[in-house]
């Protein structure tokens, strides 16, 4: 992951994972349990990895409202994204 981070590619990346958040905000994530469900059954999981995502998602969310707030804040052209 680091290494993801770090990679030159990374800030032109960058406004497209954001404009992916910003696409994805409001769908519920209990529509995908029932797949999450069966890969448990299938593959034998005892642990549901799902709540990492769930709890990752929870996070992106107040990040990005907090920095959209931030942003709407500020002076100037709203257009370009900010870093």
């Amino acid at each position: 992951m680091l290494r993801s981070l770090t990679d030159e590619s990374f800030a032109r990346r960058r406004p497209t994972f954001d404009q992916a958040i910003k696409k994805y905000r409001g769908v519920d994530l209990k529509v995908f349990a029932p797949v999450s469900d069966h890969f448990m059954q299938r593959y034998r999981v005892k642990l549901n990895p799902w709540h990492n995502f769930e709890w990752l998602a929870t996070k992106t969310e107040k990040y990005m409202a907090e920095k959209e707030s931030a942003a709407e804040s500020l002076p100037g052209d709203r257009t370009a994204p900010q870093l």
